[in-house]
């Protein structure tokens, strides 16, 4: 499957968004360019601040949008949080916010897709996305060959 284009989260409830397992991107921008974030280890220039998985792509970026707009008293969405409750709002302004998605053949493929993007990110910049707290689910199967491929070298194990 192939990524969906760029959509505005102001403008999440005009768009059919499948009820289907994928991963998901969010980022901010900012006078029409993705905004420049400082990581641990140098400058991320598209401007992600989340990389998420769900077994229903609909459901998890409405509850996303649901949070960030003060909708809800809580939320099951942690990026949503963060961003609420840790005044993220502050330097990603709301109307600069934008997802895109992809649908995968099962959730346990969006769990394997998101921590591949998420251990390329921390490999090349050292810590994750602003609004990420977790590495993702570690794949069953070939975590380690995935860890190997991206850090090059064994992984420890625990």
């Amino acid at each position: 499957m192939i990524w969906s284009s760029w959509i505005t989260l102001s403008k999440i409830n005009s768009y059919n968004i499948p009820e289907k397992s994928g991963i998901y991107v969010i980022r901010y921008i900012k006078n029409g360019r993705p905004f420049k974030i400082s990581r641990l280890y140098g400058i991320y220039k598209k401007g992600i601040i989340s990389i998420g998985e769900t077994k229903d792509l609909n459901k998890r970026l409405k509850e996303f949008y649901k949070t960030v707009e003060g909708q809800r008293k809580s939320s099951n969405h942690a990026a949503g949080c963060y961003y609420v409750s840790c005044r993220y709002d502050r330097l990603f302004k709301k109307d600069g916010l934008q997802f895109k998605f992809k649908i995968t053949a099962s959730k346990k493929e969006a769990e394997r897709e998101e921590f591949i993007l998420l251990a390329k990110y921390r490999n090349k910049f050292l810590d994750l996305p602003p609004l990420n707290n977790n590495p993702g689910k570690y794949p069953e199967k070939d975590w380690e060959d995935i860890m190997k491929a991206i850090f090059k070298r064994e992984p420890l194990k625990g």
